[in-house]
């Protein structure tokens, strides 16, 4: 199918590489199908694109890249919504925010957003985890990973 966007201009996927989400994304409930777009190989920022709203893609990554020690348990009831059979089969990522400033940018630990590979089910996971925040800096988390090398 010809997927037309603001960001990427038309682009083809196949039915196989359209991420539902049974619930939607916060504050984007209405709107379930997505595609990942990654921007190039090892990159840390990729997109997920919205199929329904062209004007919808959001920025995220991989939280283990900059976030070495993120770490949550996935409830029971999410595994069996997302019919995950293998903790391989589970991708993670995190919505990041850019403001004007770059330096600024922030991703949401709170509510990663979780993905069978398998089955291309998805699922907007809100954690009880006092540790993490909604705005987590990007850019001091890779400041303190590059002090540590």
């Amino acid at each position: 199918m010809k997927l037309n966007t603001q960001y990427f201009g038309e682009i083809e996927v196949g039915e196989k590489d359209i991420i539902h989400f049974t619930d939607g994304i916060l504050a984007f409930e209405s709107l379930k199908r997505y595609v990942y777009i990654p921007i190039g190989e090892e990159q840390v920022f990729n997109y997920l694109q919205c199929v329904d709203e062209p004007d919808l893609a959001f920025i995220v990554m991989e939280p283990w890249s900059v976030f070495k020690d993120y770490d949550f348990n996935l409830p029971p009831e999410i595994m069996t919504a997302l019919e995950v059979e293998k903790a391989e089969e589970v991708a993670v990522l995190t919505i990041v925010t850019v403001g004007e400033d770059v330096k600024q940018m922030t991703t949401n630990l709170v509510a990663p957003l979780v993905i069978n590979i398998r089955t291309n089910k998805a699922a907007q996971v809100v954690l009880n985890a006092e540790r993490y925040h909604t705005k987590h800096s990007i850019l001091s988390a890779t400041s303190e990973v590059a002090a540590a090398k």
